[in-house]
């Protein structure tokens, strides 16, 4: 197993997250259940619902990762969204090719 890493971008830095369970912490606390699909596919129901009350932060992770897994790359590339080109993208049986 191994750590995912998400970029918050704009200087803001590298978070690290593992999940134990069902559910995805990163540091500084911020913690996810594992999400359904229609929380996927919505990016704001379930886990990644967007609370304006939310830190920046927590905001950066959700965007990244909806994106990673409506990209099906979450697996592939534990650095998100660094190491990845749209090539990437799509390329697993189970993906949202709607998302496309």
């Amino acid at each position: 197993s191994e750590d995912l890493r998400i970029d918050l971008q704009g200087g803001r830095g590298t978070l690290a997250g593992r999940v134990s369970g069902d559910t995805l912490t990163f540091e500084g606390g911020h913690t996810f259940t594992k999400p359904e699909t229609k929380d996927i596919f919505t990016c704001n129901h379930g886990p990644f619902t967007n609370n304006p009350g939310d830190s920046d932060d927590k905001k950066a992770i959700l965007a990244r990762l909806a994106a990673g897994f409506n990209r099906s790359i979450m697996l592939s590339h534990p650095s998100q969204p660094n190491g990845t080109s749209v090539a990437d993208y799509y390329r697993t049986p189970v993906t949202n090719h709607w998302s496309r």
